[in-house]
């Protein structure tokens, strides 16, 4: 096996992550922005935010692009606890970020329905369609 592998297998994990962690932006900005207009029915899957877990990668392309500096040679025996630390920190914001947004629609007015298009789901969390008015099945 090369000995740069792992670096360039690290780097296309965390390069293909990019659009991934896009995807939880662009879908939190839609359901905060479709709050702000008062839309009727705004669809919300409390799963995604577990796709933020990819990011350990990037610590990890960060450490290896940066393994031969002072600054890592300095602090080698903190960074396992940097990269649990940064896993702990994404496993709670998948967890509370959800539950934020979920409290802020139903303190808006909004009712929790279940998705009827939602097949059996293999992650966490939710499709749910938050409704103006009563769920409508």
């Amino acid at each position: 096996m090369p000995k740069r592998f792992g670096f360039w297998f690290i780097a296309g994990i965390s390069l293909l992550s990019i659009p991934l962690i896009y995807f939880v932006g662009s879908t939190t900005v839609n359901v905060l922005s479709a709050l702000i207009s008062q839309q009727e029915s705004i669809p919300f899957d409390t799963g995604i935010y577990y796709c933020l877990l990819i990011t350990v990668f990037w610590l990890f392309l960060l450490i290896e692009s940066l393994g031969k500096t002072n600054i890592i040679q300095r602090h080698k025996d903190k960074l396992s606890l940097i990269i649990i630390g940064w896993f702990i920190a994404t496993v709670l914001m998948a967890f509370f970020i959800p539950r934020y947004i979920s409290q802020q629609l139903e303190a808006a007015g909004y009712t929790a329905c279940t998705d009827p298009r939602e097949i059996s789901r293999v992650t966490p969390g939710k499709k749910l369609i938050y409704e103006r008015n009563e769920c409508q099945m």
